[in-house]
């Protein structure tokens, strides 16, 4: 189940299927994929265009997003410069 929740908005969820764990070997991705990666299962048209704070993967802490392993695509770490 993926649950969306925005400002003070109530969640909004989406279930599919029967699994409850993803079992993430590999690279994950938040809010778009680089264009020269592929596979299987990732059908992405364009990517987020928004901000994000106080992410959280299930009932765990939040995670920091200020300190990335890489990123791409035009992104500020100062600010959301969609709301400003």
């Amino acid at each position: 189940m993926v649950s969306l929740q925005v400002d003070t908005n109530p969640p909004s969820k989406v279930k599919r299927g029967t699994r409850t764990i993803a079992n993430v070997k590999d690279q994950f991705f938040l809010g778009g994929i680089p264009e020269n990666v592929r596979s299987v299962g990732i059908n992405v048209r364009s990517s987020y265009q928004g901000c994000l704070k106080n992410f959280r993967i299930k009932d765990s802490s939040v995670v920091e997003l200020s300190n990335p392993a890489s990123m791409f695509g035009d992104i500020s770490m100062f600010g959301c410069p969609i709301a400003d």
